[in-house]
């Protein structure tokens, strides 16, 4: 075990950098790495819950930016087909 701990201290940092820097599904994937050697480390567990949370409302967001484009762009498409 104690061979492991750096290993998951350095996946653990490399996952708050990530997270960071707006990197989620890289935080993520170090932070499944880190929970599979120490699948007890508490921050790690917190920090994958906010990073599921990001990944979450950004997909929400872009989404509801596709629905707004695309509603525009009918919008204009009808109404240039009404004249």
């Amino acid at each position: 075990m104690c061979r492991a701990r750096p290993c998951v201290w350095r996946g653990g940092m490399l996952a708050v950098g990530c997270y960071r820097q707006g990197k989620y599904v890289e935080a993520r994937r170090s932070l499944k790495e880190v929970l599979l050697v120490s699948p007890d480390f508490r921050q790690a567990e917190t920090l994958q819950a906010a990073v599921d949370d990001k990944i979450l409302r950004e997909g929400l967001l872009g989404v509801g930016v596709g629905a707004a484009v695309l509603g525009v762009g009918l919008a204009i498409l009808f109404s240039s087909g009404r004249k």
